[in-house]
């Protein structure tokens, strides 16, 4: 006996067990510094932005700082990792041998491991380099720990997509009621796939072009035949 709704109801209770946090931190925000003690779990009656204004204004400035702080790190790790994941990945897609799959399975390995882990030996060697407490340490860290995550990306690996390259050329914009892509597929050989598009209006004129490159994978339709 199917009962319909017993799924959405398992699906409500669940959700409102990852809720149960959020509303802790949004109700005690606004809430007085004596309550939040006494009745955490109580709606914030009256409301008061007292909290917010404080943390603001702090004399020290903590909050701004640590605003920059993190602005200033996730930009210059993004920066980094999106190079580095990048050339990396497409030598990994682009080379067959040994050292690569190697190279792979351990990059692979290193989404597998725990942060909690690596996190003493990562101390030790940001104090070994004097790192420790520095904004370079600390971009060092983030660097060093994505890539595997950038690199699977790059690869296309369960991304939806097995892109190496890809080239955008804008030519003209003009109205159309239809587009021409002429697809061109220039070789196919070794694993890798090259073509080329061009992007027509209704008029003939030449709207844009497109070149690509990609691995080339044999999927087979039933694996255990």
């Amino acid at each position: 006996m199917r009962l319909p709704w017993l799924r959405p109801m398992v699906a409500l209770l669940v959700s409102a067990l990852f809720f149960v946090p959020l509303y802790f931190v949004c109700a005690n925000v606004i809430k007085r510094g004596d309550q939040i003690s006494k009745h955490p779990a109580a709606l914030p009656i009256p409301p008061t932005l007292d909290n917010i204004v404080a943390v603001l204004t702090r004399p020290d400035q903590l909050f701004w700082v640590s605003v920059t702080n993190s602005l200033i790190v996730t930009v210059l790790s993004v920066l980094v990792l999106t190079v580095l994941s990048a050339m990396l990945g497409h030598y990994l897609a682009r080379a067959r041998n040994r050292w690569t799959r190697a190279l792979t399975l351990l990059l692979l390995c290193g989404l597998m491991i725990p942060p909690q882990v690596i996190l003493i030996p990562i101390t030790d060697v940001l104090r070994f380099t004097h790192l420790m407490a520095t904004l370079q340490g600390l971009v060092l860290f983030n660097v060093g720990y994505y890539v595997p995550f950038g690199i699977s990306q790059s690869l296309g690996q369960r991304a939806g997509g097995n892109s190496l390259d890809n080239t955008l050329r804008v030519a003209s914009r003009v109205q159309t009621d239809w587009i021409l892509a002429d697809i061109r597929v220039h070789a196919v050989a070794h694993g890798f796939g090259h073509g080329l598009v061009h992007l027509w209006a209704l008029d003939g004129t030449l709207l844009g072009t497109a070149s690509q490159s990609t691995i080339v994978r044999a999927w087979r339709e039933n694996p255990n035949a």
